[in-house]
């Protein structure tokens, strides 16, 4: 698979059903939220980010995918350095979008 430039734009539509859809899930998510008021924002933030990365996970998994860095495993601490299959993060990002909505159903 050819590697993209990151200031490169993508080729092809950039209003795809999947991105339109992960919006909408997004800015539903958000307006159903329950921040209490005297939330400070730090809290509010925290409890937004797995949307966040989800919806970052869908729209540029090719883009996430090169990251490098360092990660947890066997030894705590290792190098990641080799390249998450962009498929990977598209679903994880469907996941981490999904996931508040069930347990908010459910719960």
């Amino acid at each position: 698979m050819k590697r993209q430039n990151w200031w490169e734009m993508p080729k092809g539509p950039f209003w795809t059903p999947s991105r339109i859809l992960s919006l909408l899930i997004f800015l539903v998510a958000l307006a159903f939220a329950d921040f209490p008021e005297d939330a400070p924002r730090r809290a509010a933030g925290m409890a937004s980010a797995p949307l966040i990365l989800g919806l970052l996970c869908i729209w540029f998994p090719d883009a996430l995918s090169g990251f490098r860095g360092r990660g947890l495993g066997d030894n705590w601490i290792h190098t990641v350095d080799r390249d998450t299959p962009a498929e990977v993060l598209y679903w994880f990002g469907w996941v981490m979008l999904i996931v508040p909505g069930i347990l908010f159903i459910v719960l």
